[in-house]
């Protein structure tokens, strides 16, 4: 009875929050990111105003070429990448533009800012939110700078065939399954079109001579997984949740799935991102050999 009165409670907090919040300056969210932004300042030593004066630096002394942010306008619905850098070269088509900028601290955490659950943040007189919402080519911005090699780190686990064909629900669909399923087709199904993509178009023009490829260069890109499905490692941890990120999980039918990818997103508890930081030290070395020879510049 207690945990019924309780998701009632919960789920009258969110609507009065999402509804309330309609038409504020400041937007609404279900969601603080006030521990992310003061997280990330203190990791990237952000100044005061959010300056990142280490990418200027970098820069100069040549260790950085250049570097690049994507989030999402949510004014006219185009992706917008903000580059900093040397010998950078913009682009403009309607659905995605590049813009020299000063990086800071407010452009990772628009880039990051997915909507609903963060809320989205303003940069001059625009209001941006997530990257990935708008981009079916995750790939294009580097490149568009010239990249002939592009290591991608994906968050998803390279199911083999047996796993699958094997069901992660009993009965119908909840809706955390579903949402699941939405937020891997706009996060990881993309990366992984266009990496596959990029591939099949460095095979064929290395097949031909290099006076016919038109300016078209080969590219040689590593995708770099986990070793473990998040989602299932998520279901083990959901216990933990609580407040908003209780509800969006737990009251969204998480625990109805054996592989929880909701979870896995929305998953802020100090026990579930340890594990997720443990085995980001566990895979590096598994791959060594792989990273060893994609920095040597050879096919992998």
């Amino acid at each position: 009875m207690f945990e019924v009165e309780l998701e009632l409670h919960m789920m009258r907090r969110v609507w009065k929050r999402i509804i309330a919040g309609q038409g504020a300056e400041e937007g609404y969210s279900l969601l603080d990111p006030v521990p992310l932004r003061r997280y990330l300042a203190e990791q990237l030593l952000a100044e005061d105003d959010g300056g990142l004066p280490h990418i200027a630096e970098a820069v100069g002394q040549g260790a950085l070429a250049m570097l690049c942010i994507t989030a999402t306008s949510y004014a006219i619905g185009q992706s917008v990448s903000w580059i900093q850098g040397r010998d950078i070269q913009r682009w403009e088509r309607p659905d995605r533009i590049a813009v020299r900028a000063d990086l800071n601290l407010e452009h990772i955490m628009a880039s990051s800012a997915l909507r609903l659950l963060f809320p989205a943040v303003r940069i001059g007189d625009t209001w941006y939110g997530d990257g990935s919402i708008r981009y079916t080519a995750p790939l294009a911005p580097s490149l568009h700078l010239g990249a002939t090699d592009i290591l991608v780190i994906s968050t998803r686990y390279a199911r083999s065939v047996e796993e699958a064909s094997q069901s992660a629900i009993r009965s119908y669909p909840p809706a955390a399954q579903v949402i699941g399923i939405l937020l891997n087709a706009i996060f990881l199904d993309m990366v992984d079109h266009d990496t596959q993509i990029v591939r099949s178009m460095s095979r064929f023009v290395q097949q031909l001579p290099s006076d016919h490829r038109s300016g078209i260069r080969p590219v040689n890109c590593l995708v770099l997984r986990p070793s473990v499905d998040l989602g299932r490692l998520a279901s083990g941890y959901e216990g933990q949740a609580r407040g908003m990120i209780w509800i969006l999980t737990r009251g969204l039918g998480s625990s109805e799935t054996e592989s929880s990818d909701l979870a896995s997103v929305l998953l802020f508890e100090a026990g579930y991102i340890g594990r997720l930081i443990d085995l980001g030290w566990e895979d590096a070395p598994r791959q060594r050999a792989t990273l060893e020879a994609f920095q040597r510049g050879g096919a992998v």
